[in-house]
């Protein structure tokens, strides 16, 4: 007679923790690249006079906010819990948000302000380099929500920062559309009114923070 002797504990234990450190790993992945593609989208967005271009770029700081805050959410499950720690842990994450809070209105103030100055007194956009810009953020998104999708299906963390990549999509897709609507009709106007449209959706994903 075959007897079936139960799996030890310590081999769910290990998957878990595997499991785990591939989560934190493509997190820590998607962040530098996040934070790059950020970065070119400033610069490319000053360079091409494109305002829209750099309010996708603080779009992107949200989002990236939002995926250090699961790969800290991630590290922190990993350490044994006591109560001083969980007390630290909880008002650094609460202290990080509202440093974030008051940095995504700066960052939404600003936008809204050069987007109704763009509108008084329009300007044309190099709409090449800002096509190029951003189909490469564009392109990034995309590579960091594949990174995510096989991680975040067991794991809450993942999954929330990878419903805040799928928001940053949305803008970088209109972005790119926005540019080819303005090669085809020099409709320069359509730049800034796109940068409000992205400021407003920063505040409606923000709200949690800055409530």
């Amino acid at each position: 007679m075959k007897h079936h002797h139960p799996k030890p504990a310590t081999d769910d234990h290990g998957r878990a923790h595997d499991h785990r450190a591939l989560g934190r790993s493509r997190l820590r992945l998607a962040i530098i690249v996040t934070a790059a593609a950020m970065v070119l989208e400033v610069v490319g967005g000053l360079v091409s006079k494109s305002l829209a271009l750099v309010s996708d770029a603080g779009h992107m700081f949200t989002h990236l906010f939002a995926l250090g805050v699961s790969y800290l959410a991630l590290s922190w499950s990993e350490r044994p819990a006591t109560g001083d720690k969980s007390f630290g842990y909880y008002r650094g994450e609460v202290l990080a948000a509202l440093v974030n809070g008051i940095t995504v209105l700066a960052v939404v103030a600003f936008i809204a302000y050069e987007a109704v100055t763009a509108i008084i007194t329009p300007h044309a956009v190099r709409t090449t380099e800002m096509l190029v810009v951003a189909g490469i953020g564009l392109v990034v998104n995309v590579i960091t929500a594949l990174l995510l999708l096989k991680a975040g299906k067991d794991d809450l963390n993942i999954k929330s920062a990878l419903v805040h990549l799928v928001g940053d999509l949305g803008s970088s897709v209109a972005v790119v559309a926005g540019g080819v609507v303005m090669i085809f009709t020099g409709f320069w106007l359509l730049d800034p009114i796109l940068s409000l449209g992205i400021a407003a959706v920063i505040l409606v994903w923000s709200r949690g923070l800055i409530r």
